[in-house]
């Protein structure tokens, strides 16, 4: 399974983008094994929370109102659903990536 260039942050080892880095992929890798492929505006929006440009909490509005949008959009052409990274996958992948690091939340 291809990964985006998160492994570079990871590689680069600054702690808080080093854990962001290893939280987006572990969501963005649990969407993959749905089958689901991140769009380019989500990979976008996660290097610019990994890059400490916006917070967890913005990254997750911008992507959620990006996804409605496109959800609303699709609804007025009849294509079919959407594809997120919700609240619930993101959390797991800290709690899964937190432990992997040995920090305690």
């Amino acid at each position: 399974m291809p990964m985006t260039d998160f492994d570079e942050y990871i590689k680069q080892g600054e702690p808080d983008k080093k854990e962001k880095s290893y939280i987006w992929q572990t969501a963005i890798g649990l969407q993959q094994v749905d089958g689901l492929k991140p769009s380019a505006y989500l990979i976008e929006t996660a290097k610019q929370n990994i890059e400490g440009y916006i917070t967890f909490k913005e990254a997750k509005n911008r992507i959620d109102n990006y996804y409605k949008m496109l959800s609303d959009r699709k609804i007025k052409t009849g294509n079919g659903a959407n594809v997120g990274i919700n609240k619930n996958t993101l959390n797991k992948s800290k709690i899964i990536n937190t432990k992997k690091l040995g920090v305690k939340r």
